[in-house]
């Protein structure tokens, strides 16, 4: 009630990463998150469209940096459409210290990762931007990106282009609305915003970065650039005229360890393709190194009970609490020539680990059923009992039990499961040690389903 006299309803708000952007269509529709922190409005997009569908608000967009500078945009006009109309947007009649990255998406339909509404020929840039939001070809600003800990640079952060003409990833963004005669109706309301879409990654050091031409450069990332056309040391990427230089093309974290030797003992996150770019976690310690990080948990702040669809794209963070997706595990596998590791700690400090000489899963179509065999460690065998067995969750029972139960609902996880389980890495997290096969067990370690307090698995290719 402070802001400009006051009077705003936040729609937006991200303050940091507690809470997960990178949502359903339902999600978005009936809104999700905390109010005071970090959240999409309550009855989300339904509650943006009954705000403004007297097409009578305002927007405010508030951005801040991470070295604590701050910006707005003010738009005179501001509605969306219903949900028949896809929440489609009108914006116009900009003015502020941020710029105006929002034009861009004037007229767009609103998309997520499970409805694609944007104007790209191919893909998905709810998808490839990781966020909700109106995406055009793709978008100058993703509010509702992945968030970022640090102003690393990219596309797929929360992120507003013009004002820095950069996709910085932002520290703090809100959006809010409020009727222009918000003194006698007294509504108001928040957005969000973000973008990524510079080529050159913040991530990427001098010795990652290599000149390329367009015929060397990966096809599924080259776009029309409608009616322009790029210099010569540019290159056009999703509409985008960006600089002829790119990120290296790394498969998995192995390739990346194989070509810069130098990696070895730098842990952290990395840029990989696994049919689609995705930024991933890189062991590049244990065992030599050059492990894919597909799964890591080492506290409850993601929720790891999770739709089919969200275990085929992935979610979370990858420093600390994530899943890959399916369809990048099967395309790091699927030339059936990888290893896999799984580490295990226990909440008083003991660790342990078993290895394996053979893994793959398949895709979407075969259920991403698994096949794991060749055990060594110290862990003992608990994976082999779910070998060839199909992928479950919640709201997909591909599971070997006999009866009408659905593991992945009973023991509240997603996992290959038989009848049912012998290990159960993605179920619910617990703060202790305590005991249930509805949490993240190992069984045969301990003799016990005990409650594991962090576990990784990663995989890497055996040559």
């Amino acid at each position: 009630m402070t802001t400009d006299e006051g009077g705003w309803t936040v729609i937006q708000k991200r303050e940091d990463g507690d809470v997960d952007f990178y949502r359903t269509w339902k999600d978005y529709k009936h809104g999700f998150g905390n109010a005071s922190k970090n959240y999409w409005i309550h009855v989300g997009n339904d509650a943006v469209r009954a705000l403004t569908r007297d097409q009578n608000q305002e927007l405010r967009v508030y951005l801040k940096r991470y070295n604590g500078e701050q910006a707005y945009a003010k738009y005179t006009t501001f509605y969306i459409g219903d949900e028949n109309n896809k929440y489609t947007i009108t914006v116009s009649g900009y003015s502020g210290t941020a710029s105006d990255s929002l034009a861009y998406h004037n007229g767009m339909r609103f998309s997520t990762y499970d409805q694609k509404n944007d104007n790209a020929v191919e893909g998905s840039c709810a998808i490839e931007y990781r966020g909700g939001w109106w995406y055009n070809w793709c978008h100058k600003s993703n509010l509702n990106g992945e968030y970022a800990l640090s102003p690393v640079i990219g596309p797929k952060y929360p992120t507003w282009l013009y004002w820095k003409n950069t996709f910085e990833a932002l520290q703090k963004t809100f959006t809010l609305c409020r009727s222009v005669d918000w003194i006698r109706e007294e509504k108001t309301c928040r957005l969000n915003t973000r973008f990524p879409i510079k080529n050159v990654s913040p991530l990427m050091t001098e010795d990652s970065i290599i000149h390329v031409d367009r015929k060397n450069f990966p096809q599924h990332l080259v776009g029309d650039c409608l009616n322009y056309s790029c210099t010569e040391d540019a290159i056009c990427i999703r509409g985008n005229c960006l600089p002829v230089l790119a990120e290296k093309i790394y498969k998995d974290c192995s390739e990346i360890l194989k070509r810069n030797s130098s990696r070895k003992g730098q842990d952290g996150i990395y840029i990989i393709y696994a049919d689609t770019r995705r930024e991933v976690f890189c062991d590049m310690t244990t065992d030599g190194g050059g492990w894919t990080v597909i799964q890591k948990r080492e506290d409850g702040d993601v929720d790891f009970f999770r739709t089919w669809k969200e275990y085929k794209h992935g979610f979370g963070n990858a420093s600390k609490n994530y899943w890959i997706g399916n369809d990048a595990i099967h395309a790091l596998t699927r030339d059936q020539n990888q290893e896999l590791r799984v580490d295990l700690r226990r909440f008083n400090g003991e660790q342990a680990y078993a290895e394996y000489a053979i893994f793959y899963i398949g895709d979407e179509n075969d259920k991403y059923y698994i096949t794991v065999s060749g055990y060594s460690g110290t862990a003992s065998d608990s994976l082999a009992y779910h070998s060839g067995m199909r992928f479950s969750t919640k709201d997909q029972d591909n599971d070997t039990s006999e009866d009408d139960e659905n593991c992945a609902e009973v023991y509240r996880g997603a996992w290959w499961y038989g009848w049912c389980l012998r290990s159960n890495l993605n179920g619910q997290y617990s703060q202790s040690p305590v005991h249930g096969p509805q949490y993240p067990v190992w069984l045969y370690w301990k003799n016990s389903f005990e409650a594991l307090k962090k576990t990784v698995m990663m995989i890497r290719h055996k040559n």
